[in-house]
């Protein structure tokens, strides 16, 4: 159960629908991350996360694989949902 509200991907419209369409486009893949429906509550938000979160997968030297599992793998090492 969440604690806190999020919008799905379904439920989604205007500016949040624009950003999660760009997320899933821009990351290739087909679903929203959990931490960007949260804060999609609040869609300024949203877009700073996203822009942080654009800058970490896309703006690195990095494979996108390989930072995936670095983020991923922090988060399950502190037992992070998000």
């Amino acid at each position: 159960m969440d604690r806190m509200p999020k919008i799905e991907d379904a439920d989604a419209n205007g500016e949040v629908a624009e950003i999660y369409s760009d997320i899933k486009r821009s990351l290739g893949i087909d679903f929203v991350p959990n931490i960007d429906k949260h804060v999609a509550i609040s869609p300024n938000v949203l877009r700073a996360t996203w822009d942080a979160e654009r800058h970490l997968f896309l703006g690195t030297s990095l494979p996108q694989t390989i930072a995936s599992l670095i983020v991923f793998s922090v988060s399950a090492t502190n037992e992070c949902w998000y």
